[in-house]
């Protein structure tokens, strides 16, 4: 699956994002929880509710 091109971004860009050079905002989040059907919780167990 091409992430860069479902979101609507370019690779270098989703390379950082995976390197964490470059912090996810918000809407893209939710857009790759959606993308993997995962929700908040399955990314990021530990935030408080």
């Amino acid at each position: 699956m091409d992430v860069a091109k479902v979101l609507g971004l370019v690779q270098p860009l989703i390379s950082r994002i995976e390197s964490g050079e470059r912090k996810l905002d918000p809407i893209e989040f939710g857009e790759l929880c959606k993308l993997y059907k995962r929700g908040v919780r399955y990314f990021l167990p530990d935030i408080p509710v």
